[in-house]
């Protein structure tokens, strides 16, 4: 049998054998550390943007607090009076006639358009910009969007409806598009709505000092809804 240093081939085989699960289990180990490193380092950061997303929301809760107390509720468009597919992100159609039509202003709504003063229409597209700033952040991939809708959905369909006819105003004036980003917030926030047994049973309303006013109800789901509606909840698809 052939011998080195005094010991056979099968003792360095085993030898041999120790060092590589030796080496294995140190990778491993190393890899192990490496993991829970860049989850620290993950969470870390998903932490750092709830505290902005926060600090973002409450930048303008002052305009919100002013919009929510002046505007008059007769403002508030109604669920109907809201496309039902947002516009994309870059696409440049517009709503044919009939949707036109649809979506119109009502005279009541017309006539507290009128009532709005600068002051207020100011602190509108205050809001109109912050909410279009948050929205850029989410379709970015930088705010995830379960986080963002799971604390401000409510908030989301209650400003879109409450500034929506100032909003179409300004785009008027403007031309082109204007803030209609939020479009598509309020299009999250409702399916997010509808998808969640627990909010979807909760009639969203806009208290205002003239009163209240219910402006979404979760539609009463089919049996194919409901299907639809848990994937898209185990997805988080909104």
């Amino acid at each position: 049998m052939d011998t080195f240093w005094g010991h056979s081939s099968t003792f360095w085989t085993a030898i041999q054998a120790i060092g590589v699960c030796a080496y294995t289990a140190l990778v491993v180990i190393t890899l192990w550390f490496i993991y829970r490193q860049v989850r620290y380092a993950a969470k870390a950061f998903q932490f750092g943007t709830i505290c902005r997303l926060q600090e973002l929301v409450d930048d303008f809760h002052e305009d919100r607090r002013i919009l929510f107390t002046m505007c008059p509720l007769e403002l508030a468009l109604s669920h109907e009076q809201f496309p039902k597919r947002p516009p994309g992100r870059h696409s440049a159609t517009r709503p044919d006639e009939k949707l036109t039509q649809q979506m119109a202003i009502t005279p009541q709504q017309a006539t507290a358009l009128q009532s709005v003063s600068d002051e207020l229409r100011e602190r509108a597209r205050r809001v109109i910009a912050r909410l279009n700033d948050i929205g850029q952040l989410v379709e970015d991939g930088f705010v995830d969007r379960l986080v963002f809708l799971g604390k401000y959905h409510v908030m989301v369909i209650q400003c879109c409806h409450l500034v929506e006819a100032i909003r179409r105003d300004e785009e008027a004036r403007r031309g082109g598009s204007y803030g209609q980003r939020l479009l598509r917030m309020r299009y999250w926030a409702t399916t997010y709505n509808d998808v969640w047994p627990k909010h979807r049973e909760a009639a969203i309303e806009i208290t205002c000092t003239s009163g209240r006013r219910v402006i979404y109800v979760s539609p009463s789901p089919t049996v194919l809804q409901r299907t639809m509606w848990m994937i898209r909840r185990r997805l988080s698809w909104y």
